[in-house]
């Protein structure tokens, strides 16, 4: 996949996936902080055309 979102996440769900992405250069944000943990993740250009249509207000990570 190029891109990827999804809400109410848990840790246990994604730090091995972050870890691999962010290795290979791919980035994430979280954002929603009221739903667990909620990411968009991908390549960095996939990230930022992403990020827009879901969030105004990201906290980077």
């Amino acid at each position: 996949l190029g891109g990827y979102w999804e809400l109410n996440l848990h840790e246990w769900d994604v730090n091995a996936g972050l870890l691999i992405l962010t290795e290979a250069g791919g980035r994430y944000t979280r954002f929603r902080d009221d739903r667990n943990i909620s990411i968009v993740c991908g390549s960095p250009e996939i990230h930022d055309q992403l990020l827009p249509l879901l969030n105004t207000s990201p906290r980077k990570v």
